[in-house]
């Protein structure tokens, strides 16, 4: 609920504080007012209009700015303005540090200035910048690691984003650089700290860029986003906020608030509900909430708040309306403050404060304090008695104690106490202070403040204070119970204090959950903390705040053991949707904690009463075992919270929903779900359970066992049975129940089913005999044991859910469970339901006709008219066949496609020709075989066998057409019918003496044999060649050498030799192959195969194949057969007179080096080719010949491959390097004819060779020296045996060219002229270009006249 405050007055901009109730408000006259509950106060006044304002984020410290360029601080515990000049122009920005000790402000200039500010309020200038365009936004650079020192004393660096596009990254020591640039002027930054992205949205072209951020601030682009249309008027609305760091909330003035989840690239819209043709006008983010409020130009304030669920490890949020609030007019601008607790509206005339305010109350012992107006408080008791004080304050919260209870609002507290019968209270006292939190005991009141607690007397007297300094933070919660004071900060500070006896005492000062940010990506929230009732264990209840988008974020439990300085914790890890309420210690058994959560429907978009659901989580705790969750139980409805928790009772508080409600407040005393039934014991059984309770949580069944064995009520020990079952404990459970003769549950566990079933399944049965109904479906979900929830569920009359888990997980029990829903129906009487399930369940056809009969045969008529069923059709048809209704049965039959049906009583009825006619047209067999047996009958014998032709019963037909001697008929119909009565024809007509038919379906049958015999016997030789071809290796072997005799004596040797392979006379068929030059196929040759131990003729005969495919030149298969006999070298030559190079390699490879005459025949074709130009080639002879150590073949090819290296490519280099490798061969081979000479020879032309590689490396050298190596090689009168005259010629008139010789070129050309003959092209040796030049150079005339220069380089 809301308390609503309305301040009159027309403001230009507001603003709310982010911690305090209060906001502040500028007036175009240049006045600022603070804005409070109470009303409006005027802080000042200037001349100039005013232009920004931001509040100090811990502080009621507010910057202010005006056009005129001053800058001030206003102090509001202090009531002072606090001013500085430097600006002087209108300032556009304005913002605090995230410590609040340094503030940034900015002008239409360009300039920035970074101040120093203190406590309170004053301004001392560090730094200042000249930037270009205004700056539009600045965003301060938050640091996780940062530590706890460095939060207070450092300033971390900022952002800038200025009207040009730029963005800035500045600090407060004087450095500022650009660190990117966007297409226009920024409207907003947003930046995340574990992620270290910075988000840029730049209004006018609607364009959200992100930047990754390193530690050095630099700025590097990931994606840009377009958000929508560009803007196109000046006052067009764009705002958006971070929703969580990674999820976005943007509006620009449409009808829907928009939300972009960066890390899934996924956008929602978020619709106003129940609202036609509105625009939102403003949008605020509540982060501390999750609810987003927008306003309307209907004049209302809209919302809608996110619950986040946690799937395959992404953080998805969903969203759901929340009611929606009437501002009374356009809402200009709204915005949240106070940490979520207060929403401002600004409107045209006035400003309306919406402070959000849940009902409070408190209870001690059996007496609770609870808040039934803004002024009024109850106290209410289990017995229902009550008493009504009436406050002088707006109530904020109440405390209570054992006889005394405080309210407070923020600025006063009043103190009361009351008589323990509730009939009278008396009012002690009025203290004036701003607390944030007020508690009280016996004797004392606790004030919170942010940095400090006052400890006073009921009567507001001061007696102790506890001060924290700004290094131990903020404080965030309190608690005291049993004489301790708990205070826990915003560090992770917590102290404790021990309170009695008018003295304070420090007992624990700790930091604690300093890592959780780092390891898990999040922070959290401290909700509430809870001193136990020895004091000996503080709890505290946190809520996660997202500050990324992956892991996961369940509320967390968490449990500080004092004495031994040990944490636990329990995570909520099934808890999506669920938000924290509150949570109590046991008032009497330090070991206890009950912690309340609420849950709500996210599918409704109005939240009811009974949407929302109170989960209620017991514990226990201690040092050495953690936490152990206990019971998990619900309760519905809003207005009911728990209040306190004292052994075997859980007390809530049933409170109004509204102020205006009627109903007065309750206190409820519920018996734990473990304790009942027994709720009545005394106090020594209630610990005795407690403590079983205790020991069988933690494993410990010797001390569980000691703790109840003196306990003999029944009831306690059937309590004590279920709670062993809801513990899975069934040794314990099982004991249980023998103490108090449970037979029926000790019987069951007997039956072989649930014997041989798993833990859940027996804890299920037992559940079920002890009455826990609500277990046995989780303990049967936990099982996989959806067959035997499925009979649950029936056997409870929940078909609902009996029919969801057949559906989803137990289909082969589907049509079951709808059969018997169905008679579950039709025993309540209800048909239509009935018949829907049995139509489901797929036995409609038999149990709603018998159940209609039974009951109304004329609904019975109406719902086979009505029903498509052709099952049921048909039944109905045979009914009313029965009753002798012919007309009617044949309309359902044709309705349900039974031609048969339909012809049969067509017959019935003397109507045989409409039966034909019908068969006829429906080609049906059966309705033909029924007709022709009509006909039959009748002595039709051609009309039946015709229709049994149609029904395709052709043995039938062939038989009546025996009987009765219709022999042309016969033979149509037995070749349609199957090889038994084609036999049985063929046996016929044979002895009938007709042959030839009988030949040809003895053929048709498969009977070769038969048929060829017959063949031979009546001399039918026209039909043996077609028979002849349907001869295989399963006929008689004399009878295919018979026919293959008969092919021969008619020179029809093809098919002669086809039945001698068949006939296994594969020599004669070779000779009539060879003889008649009848191509032998792979085919045949592969079907010529003798038995495996006849291996040497097996052998023989592959051989004759083999050189039979040699003369019929089919290569490849005589080398198959020629290698199937092993015979590899004949094979390889069939290779080569194929001439498939590819095939003799990789036959010469798969031959290995056993064969060597393989190799050298493979290197020997190979050289056959054109091995120069294929290096392939060239690789297989040098191994084909190495592999067959046949190096002095190897040697000549090496030899040859030097002299194609000079003879084509005038490379000596290659052609020595070859003559090299040939000497090597030589040497390697062993017998080598005239072995020396050819060694000399070869030498003599290496040596050769290398001095004319000697003198072309010299041509650019040693000049002389060349020319003394070629003269010398020329005199060797063998020289063209290794280098080619031509060539050292060449390179003479090549060298003297180089050198500037012409004339002695020219001479050299001469005599190479002369020893060479005129045949020889000189261009071959000597380059054109020398040649031209040569003649250019002064000796043409000569050269000419010779004829030296080709014609065409004369031409040249």
């Amino acid at each position: 609920m809301f308390y609503e405050t309305t301040i009159t007055g027309t403001y230009k901009t507001m603003i709310c504080h982010s911690t305090y109730r209060i906001a502040a408000a500028m007036t175009i006259d240049g006045r600022i007012d603070v804005i409070t509950e109470d009303g409006a106060k005027n802080c000042t006044k200037k001349d100039a209009q005013p232009c920004v304002a931001a509040w100090h984020p811990t502080r009621k410290l507010l910057g202010c700015t005006w056009a005129s360029g001053q800058i001030g601080i206003w102090c509001d515990q202090e009531n002072i303005l606090r001013e500085a000049n430097a600006h002087q122009t209108a300032i556009t920005s304005l913002e605090w540090g995230p410590n609040g000790n340094r503030l940034v402000s900015a002008d239409n200039d360009g300039q920035v200035f970074v101040w120093k500010t203190d406590a309170r309020g004053r301004l001392w200038s560090l730094c200042q910048y000249r930037l270009k365009g205004f700056i539009t936004r600045c965003l301060f650079r938050k640091n996780l690691n940062e530590t706890n020192e460095s939060r207070t004393t450092e300033c971390p660096p900022f952002f800038l984003g200025s009207s040009s596009g730029i963005v800035y990254y500045a600090d407060d020591m004087g450095h500022c650089s650009e660190a990117a640039q966007v297409s226009s002027a920024i409207s907003g930054l947003l930046f995340s700290e574990n992620k270290e992205i910075l988000v840029v949205v730049s209004g006018a072209d609607m364009i959200l860029s992100q930047f990754s951020l390193s530690p050095d601030g630099k700025l590097t682009p990931e994606r840009s986003v377009k958000l929508g249309a560009n803007l196109t008027t000046s006052n067009a609305m764009l705002e958006f906020q971070w929703v969580v760091p990674g999820i976005i909330a943007y509006s620009f003035g449409g009808s829907a608030i928009r939300i972009l989840d960066l890390a899934r690239e996924e956008t929602d819209s978020l619709i106003v509900p129940s609202m036609e043709n509105v625009r939102i006008t403003s949008m605020a983010m509540n982060q501390e909430r999750h609810i987003i409020a927008g306003g309307t130009d209907s004049g209302h304030i809209v919302m809608w708040k996110c619950h986040f669920r946690v799937k395959d490890d992404e953080v998805i949020p969903e969203w759901q309306a929340m009611p929606k609030l009437n501002a009374g007019g356009l809402p200009e601008r709204i915005s949240w403050g106070c940490s979520g607790d207060m929403l401002s509206i600004q409107k045209k005339g006035s400003i309306k404060i919406y402070d959000s305010h849940s009902t409070s109350w408190a209870l001690c012992g059996n007496v609770s304090a609870v808040q039934t107006s803004p002024t009024k408080v109850s106290l209410v008791t289990t017995s229902k008695k009550s008493l009504e004080a009436i406050t002088s304050i707006r109530i904020r919260g109440v405390a209570i104690s054992k006889q005394h209870f405080v309210v407070w609002n923020g600025k006063y507290a009043e103190v009361y106490e009351f008589s323990q019968e509730l009939s009278s209270t008396q009012l002690l006292g009025v203290l004036t202070t701003e607390a944030s939190w007020v508690g009280i005991d016996d004797t004392s009141i606790y004030l919170r403040y942010r940095q400090r607690v006052d400890i006073c007397n009921h009567k507001g007297t001061v007696k102790q204070v506890v001060n924290l300094d700004e290094s131990q933070g903020d404080i965030v919660a309190v608690d005291v119970c049993s004489s301790r004071l708990a205070i826990f900060t915003s560090r992770n500070r917590l102290q404790l204090h021990s309170a009695s006896k008018n003295e304070l005492k420090l007992l624990t000062d700790i930091v604690l959950f300093g890592d959780i940010a780092q390891k898990e990506g999040i922070t959290r929230r401290i909700h509430s903390i809870r001193i136990n009732c020895d004091g000996s264990q503080v709890s505290f209840a946190t809520e996660p705040v997202l500050i990324g988008t992956e892991g996961g974020f369940a509320p967390r439990l968490y449990i500080y053991h004092i004495d031994r300085n040990v944490t636990h914790y329990h995570e909520f890890e099934d808890s999506n949707h669920l938000t924290i309420v509150n949570h109590f210690w046991d008032l009497n058994d330090p070991r206890i904690l009950v912690y309340e959560m609420e849950s709500a429907r996210l599918a409704q978009k109005d939240l009811t009463e009974d949407d929302v659901v109170r989960e209620i989580f017991s514990f226990f705790t201690s040092v050495d075992h953690g936490v152990n969750l206990q019971e998990h139980y619900s309760v519905s409805g809003s207005n009911q919270q728990l209040a306190g928790v004292k052994t075997p009772y859980h007390y809530f508080v049933k409170v109004a929903q509204d102020f205006g409600d009627s109903d007065p407040p309750q206190l409820l005393q519920t018996t734990a779900p473990d304790f009942a039934g027994i709720s009545a014991l005394d106090e020594s059984s209630v610990k005795a359970v407690a403590e079983f309770r205790f020991q069988l949580s933690i494993g410990n069944m010797d001390e569980a066992l000691k703790s109840i064995k003196n306990l003999k009520a029944r009831s306690i020990w059937e309590s004590l049975a279920k709670i062993c079952v809801k513990k899975k404990r069934l040794d314990v459970a099982t004991m249980c129940l023998a103490n108090i003769e449970h037979v029926r549950a000790m019987q069951a566990m007997r039956t072989p089913w649930v014997k041989n079933g798993d833990v859940n399944v027996k804890a299920a049965v037992l559940a079920l005999h002890l009455g826990l109904d609500e277990e046995v479906p989780k303990l049967l979900f936990e099982s996989g044991r959806l067959d035997i929830l499925n009979e649950f569920y029936q056997s409870c009359g929940k078909w609902e859910q009996a029919l969801q888990i057949a559906a989803l997980s137990d289909r082969v029990n589907l049509r079951t469970t709808f059969y018997k829903f169905g008679k579950h129906l039709n025993e309540l009487g209800d048909s239509l339901g009935a018949i829907a399930a049995y139509e489901s369940s797929a036995v409609a056809g038999v149990d709603i006709p018998l159940m209609l009969l039974e009951t109304n045969e004329l609904e019975l008529e109406k719902y086979i008219q009505s029903t498509s069923d052709k099952s049921l059709l048909r039944w109905w048809a045979q009914y009313t066949e029965s009753a002798g209704n012919y007309e009617e049965s044949l309309k359902y039959y044709d309705l349900a496609g039974d031609v048969l049906a339909t012809v049969r009583v067509h017959c019935a009825m003397g109507n045989i020709n409409q039966g034909i006619a019908i068969a006829e047209k429906t080609s049906d067999p059966a309705a033909f075989y029924f007709v022709a047996r009509q006909q039959e009958q009748e002595g039709k014998i051609r009309d039946a066998i015709n229709s049994f032709s149609q029904a395709k019963c052709f043995n039938l037909a062939t038989k009546l057409a025996k009987e009765h001697d219709m022999n042309e008929e016969l033979m149509h119909l037995a070749l349609q019918g199957s090889p038994e009565a084609m036999i049985d024809a063929a046996n016929y007509y044979t002895s009938f003496s007709d042959i030839e038919r009988a030949i040809t379906l003895y053929h048709k049958a498969g009977n070769i044999s038969k048929a060829v015999e017959l063949c031979f016997k009546h001399g039918h030789y026209s039909l043996l060649g077609e028979i002849a071809l349907s001869l295989d290796l399963s006929c008689d072997r004399t009878l295919l050498a018979q026919c293959a005799e008969f092919f021969i004596q008619n020179r029809q040797f093809e098919q002669a030799s086809r039945l001698l392979l068949a006939s296994g006379k594969f020599d004669e068929a070779l000779d009539i192959c060879v003889k008649h030059n009848i191509l032998l196929t792979e085919e045949m040759a592969d079907a010529m195969k003798l038995p495996q131990e006849d291996q040497n003729k097996e052998k023989e005969l592959l051989i004759r194949v083999a050189e039979c495919c040699m003369r019929q030149n089919s290569y490849h298969l005589a080398c198959k057969k020629f290698t199937q006999a092993g015979d590899r070298l004949n094979a390889m030559r069939a290779l080569l007179k194929s001439g498939d190079t590819e095939k003799i390699i990789v036959f010469a490879n798969a031959s290995g080096q056993k064969i060597p005459e393989i190799q050298v025949a493979a290197a020997n074709y190979l050289q056959t080719l054109d091995w120069r130009n294929d290096q392939r080639i060239m690789k297989a002879i040098i191994a084909f010949y190495t592999k067959a150590k046949a190096f002095e073949s190897l040697a000549g090819f090496y030899e040859a491959c030097a002299q194609v290296e000079i003879d084509e490519y005038q490379n000596y280099e290659k052609a020595h390097g070859a003559l090299r490798e040939s000497i090597k061969c030589l040497n390697k081979a062993k017998v080598v004819t005239n072995r020396e000479q050819k060694l000399e020879f070869l030498q003599q032309r290496m040596q050769s060779i290398g001095k004319f590689v000697e003198a072309r490396s010299l041509i650019k050298g040693n000049h002389k020296e060349m020319l003394q190596i070629c003269e010398g090689l020329l005199k060797n009168p063998d020289i063209e045996f290794s280098v080619r005259t031509g060539d050292i010629y060449g390179l003479m008139i090549e060298s003297h060219y180089a050198n500037g010789d012409h004339q002695q070129a020219f001479e050299v050309l001469q005599l190479m002229k002369r020893k060479l003959g005129s045949k020889v092209s000189l261009s071959y040796y000597v380059d054109d270009q020398i040649l031209v030049a040569l003649r250019e150079a002064g000796s043409q005339n000569t050269y000419e006249e010779e004829n030296d220069i080709p014609e065409e380089l004369s031409q040249s």
